[in-house]
Parts: structure tokens; C-alpha cells; sequence
């Protein structure tokens, strides 16, 4: 069972849904063919930014447990993912507020929740100087024919960038500069 949501054919492919609680959340999936490096590669056309938010919330508060958001977050990709079959989405946890571990580790117990589905995801964290984390995480589906090359773009990135854009929804644009990679490149693959 899931909550019922709204899907909307604007830039960045949105999906709404409201909880029992009151809380509104918004998916977004921004296309982004130029997330891992040449934007002229085959699978390129085929990014996606994928955001996660919510932007109503009546008690000013972190939202109770709700069990039925795992399986709407599910529900929703596998709508998006329908329509798009080699689709890759990168998720990068919102690092505003300094809060994107508690983003990730929501982010990842919803994404456990497909245990039975079609998707792979890999992590990555990278830190800059000041020891700060900024952990992302590409999710596809196990039949996407381009895995292999999406997984060396993502890589190569990884291994020889000196710094990194990311676009918010207000298309301001963030430079993370000086960011360096820490630990192994780690693949969950959910069968």
C-alpha cells in the first residue's frame, strides 16, 4: 500500500504526495545529462538529478516513522523508471543545513525497502578539506544495458575531479571545491 500521488509533466518531472500526517513531499527528477563528465556519451541523455523533499510540513518537525513513504518512494521510481528504461539517477543529499547523513541514512533505510525490485544502487561519499561529507549514491535498474560504462564515468569523476557543480531548485549554482575521495567504492546490489 502506498500513498496516492500526483505526477506533473513540468521541467523537472515532479511527483507529489501527502502523508497521514499532513506532510507534503516532493520527487524530482532533473535532467541532467552532464552530471558524469561528457554529456556526448550514449547514456548520457538518460541522467537524472533525483531530489527529495519536503515542502510542507505543519508541525515544524521531523516527520513521524511512516512506513507507507518507503513504499511511495518506491512506487514512484518504478513510474519513472517505466517510461525510461536505461535511466540513471544520481541522488546527492542535501548538505545545507549539515544534516545530510540523517538524509542519507533515511534516504538508504527507504531504498531497503526494494529488496525485491530491479535496482542497483553505489554510494560514494566525498569530503572536502574541512573533513565535510557529501554523500551521493547513482541508481539504475539491473537490466539498464549501460551499467558498465555509467559505473566508469562515475569513476573516472570520482578520481580526478577538483571540484564539483551541483544545480538546486532555485538553479543557483554551488561549487564544492576541493572535494577528495575517502574509502572504496562500495555497490549495494539489491536482488
Amino acid at each position: 500500500m502506498a500513498y496516492s500521488f500526483q505526477k506533473s509533466k513540468d521541467l523537472f518531472n515532479t511527483y507529489i504526495f501527502e502523508t497521514k500526517s499532513n506532510v507534503f513531499y516532493s520527487l524530482k527528477f532533473k535532467h541532467s545529462p552532464f552530471m558524469l563528465g561528457d554529456n556526448k556519451k550514449e547514456f548520457s541523455e538518460s541522467i537524472f538529478e533525483f531530489v527529495i523533499e519536503v515542502f510542507f510540513n505543519p508541525e515544524d518537525k521531523l516527520p513521524a516513522k511512516d512506513d507507507l513513504i518507503s513504499e511511495t518512494i518506491h512506487q514512484i521510481l518504478l513510474d519513472f523508471f517505466q517510461s525510461k528504461n536505461e535511466t540513471t539517477c544520481l541522488y546527492i543529499c542535501d548538505s545545507s543545513n549539515g544534516k545530510q547523513l540523517v538524509r542519507r541514512r533515511k534516504f538508504n533505510q527507504w531504498f531497503d525497502y526494494f529488496v525485491k525490485s530491479n535496482f542497483v544502487k553505489y554510494d560514494e561519499i566525498l569530503f572536502d578539506k574541512n573533513d565535510n561529507e557529501f554523500p551521493f549514491s547513482l541508481i539504475m535498474q539491473k537490466h539498464n544495458k549501460y551499467i558498465p560504462e555509467v559505473i566508469a564515468a562515475f569513476q573516472e569523476i570520482i578520481n580526478s575531479f577538483t571540484s564539483m557543480i551541483v544545480q538546486n531548485d532555485e538553479n543557483k549554482l554551488k561549487t564544492l571545491e576541493s572535494l577528495y575521495l575517502r574509502g572504496k567504492f562500495k555497490q549495494h546490489n539489491y536482488n
